[in-house]
């Protein structure tokens, strides 16, 4: 049976259940992408360099302050032998001896005695300072390692809270798909409820428009047949 005597706002309203179901909207969370970090990178080139380190060795030709102390201590002992010298040399009547030459030699070698005695203290030095250095290395080492892990601790951080926005979004988009479908569901039962009554009042108005019809058909032809009768009666 054709779907027929719907009003036009109930015809509009029923094409328009043809149309697509607009869905609920989904919003995308883009996760950060995790590159090594600058920290990681410098604490990574330190470790690199501390564990690449030489061996402690002590090289008195390679040490500024031993070179320091040599001028010095030649200087001094220079000094010393030629002190020496003239004093020997001035009990002599001014001629020089092997005496003073002795003496002034020994003067000297006095000084270069204690340029080495110093050898051990400036070996004790170099070492601190390679001790330093590789002191130093570990704690820049150490706190670029801490900031790196601050960072990922930051990085995981946003990760879970985009993590968490990606399943809000989720709830949402899974319940205004529910919401979408019901509240359509609910409006096509009633939108096709009205067309169904529309459809019965039109058949049922046809139905009594028939009926009437034939009524009156039926009337006409009752008369006719009356008249017909009455007329055979008076006129034979």
């Amino acid at each position: 049976m054709a779907i027929k005597g719907l009003s036009n706002i109930t015809a509009d309203k029923l094409y328009g259940l043809l149309k697509p179901v607009q869905r609920g909207s989904h919003t995308d969370v883009m996760m950060p992408l995790k590159t090594k970090s600058e920290y990681s990178k410098e604490r990574d080139k330190l470790l690199r360099e501390y564990l690449e380190r030489e061996p402690f060795e002590y090289n008195i030709n390679t040490d500024k302050l031993y070179s320091q102390y040599a001028d010095m201590y030649k200087k001094q002992g220079e000094a010393a032998m030629r002190d020496t010298v003239a004093q020997a040399a001035s009990k002599t009547g001014g001629y020089g001896s092997s005496y003073g030459v002795t003496a002034g030699s020994q003067a000297y070698q006095g000084y270069l005695d204690k340029l080495n005695e110093i050898v051990p203290k400036l070996e004790g030095r170099a070492y601190d300072r390679y001790t330093d250095t590789e002191k130093s290395l570990r704690e820049k080492a150490d706190m670029l390692d801490a900031l790196d892990t601050k960072e990922y601790k930051s990085y995981r951080d946003t990760v879970q809270d985009n993590k968490d926005a990606m399943d809000y979004y989720r709830k949402v988009y899974e319940y205004d798909n529910d919401y979408d479908f019901d509240v359509y569901k609910a409006l096509t039962d009633y939108i096709l409820s009205v067309a169904k009554l529309e459809n019965s009042d039109y058949y049922s108005d046809r139905d009594l428009e028939l009926a009437l019809a034939k009524l009156d058909y039926d009337n006409y032809h009752k008369e006719l047949d009356y008249d017909i009768a009455l007329k055979k009666l008076l006129y034979g």
